[in-house]
């Protein structure tokens, strides 16, 4: 079976084969199944870097029935700025035959060094590949073993970290203890004008953050704006933006039954203020209420310290997840904090 590149034409047989796929995961039954619509799949694959972005999969008699990602970044690890694709979305068609998915398995597992000429789809480019996973998942023990015996190299865990929720009434409580300090600054939906200072405030490097994303303002302009139904709020002192969130509504198909989350993409202040995080997940709390979502999720908030995060109500859930590393040199191996996006 033969793979080849995809492109955004092809966003509706993505979509579908994603969704058949996802919506059998035993992976997915605790939390939902995400409903793969166009217009979000448009939103991950498209914007300033569409071109960049290797979308892979192989087709049968004109349908499209395994897949996998490629979403190129720009990321900061161990010192150095580097050309990253972030691996997400690998599917296989439930109707293909044993043999059938044995060979689609083997060929995704092949194309996943892109640093390597051995690849399927070798990108001279590239310098890691990371990618994440729900640590209870066969599924990253396996690749590990198959990148292994046709790389002859490591997948590094980089971090092991759980997903969050938002509990409302103790962000309530906080926020109601501290009003005084809270009344001092401005709340406000962000505009486009604000992305320079935005943009700014995301690229800082702390010491704490290993591995972060970094965001060119055409990125992040479709990042954050570049979908109708993605928030964006930022915190503004005396003129200067403080800290600002990304949030966006989830359709989460389970038990047959349709609910929707907000997924917080983005949650960042000067030097983790209780403050100004607190009136900004506030809005989210606003927007959730508004719409009857049913949960608020932050994938990563690894960046976030502990502390803060306990007292504002985000607390851990009892999924946990992993980012790996597949890079081509050997870094100095750190497992700490990361700030990236988690498809």
């Amino acid at each position: 079976m033969n793979f080849s590149k995809l492109t955004l034409e092809n966003i509706s047989q993505i979509g579908n084969l994603l969704m058949s796929v996802y919506s059998l995961s035993e992976n997915f039954g605790t939390i939902g199944c995400p409903v793969f619509s166009e217009d979000y799949l448009h939103w991950i694959f498209g914007g300033p870097n569409k071109d960049k972005h290797i979308l892979v999969g192989a087709m049968m008699n004109d349908e499209l029935v395994a897949y996998q990602s490629f979403l190129y970044r720009t990321i900061y690890y161990c010192g150095e700025y580097l050309n990253a694709y972030l691996n997400t979305h690998g599917v296989i068609s439930p109707q293909l035959d044993y043999r059938l998915k044995l060979n689609c398995g083997f060929q995704l597992v092949r194309q996943h060094a892109l640093f390597l000429e051995e690849s399927e789809f070798y990108e001279p480019n590239c310098d890691l590949v990371y990618a994440f996973y729900d640590v209870s998942s066969p599924t990253k023990e396996v690749l590990d073993k198959l990148v292994k015996k046709y790389f002859k190299r490591e997948r590094n865990i980089h971090s092991i970290f759980h997903s969050f929720i938002v509990m409302p009434n103790r962000l309530r409580m906080y926020i109601k203890e501290n009003k005084g300090k809270i009344e001092s600054f401005q709340i406000r939906t962000a505009s486009e004008n604000d992305l320079g200072q935005i943009t700014i405030l995301f690229n800082r490097i702390t010491p704490k953050i290993h591995f972060s994303m970094i965001m060119t303002e055409d990125e992040l302009k479709n990042h954050l704006f570049g979908h109708p139904a993605h928030c964006t709020f930022v915190v503004e002192s005396q003129g200067v933006i403080k800290g600002f969130i990304n949030f966006y509504p989830l359709k989460m198909l389970k038990e047959g039954k349709t609910f929707v989350y907000i997924i917080i993409e983005f949650l960042i202040s000067e030097s983790d203020n209780k403050d100004y995080i607190a009136v900004l997940l506030q809005e989210t709390v606003n927007y959730a209420e508004d719409i009857g979502a049913k949960v608020i999720t932050i994938e990563n908030a690894t960046y976030l310290d502990y502390n803060t995060c306990r007292i504002l109500g985000i607390v851990p859930t009892l999924r946990k997840m992993a980012m790996t590393i597949f890079s081509k040199k050997l870094f100095e191996y750190c497992n700490g904090s990361f700030r990236c996006d988690v498809k």
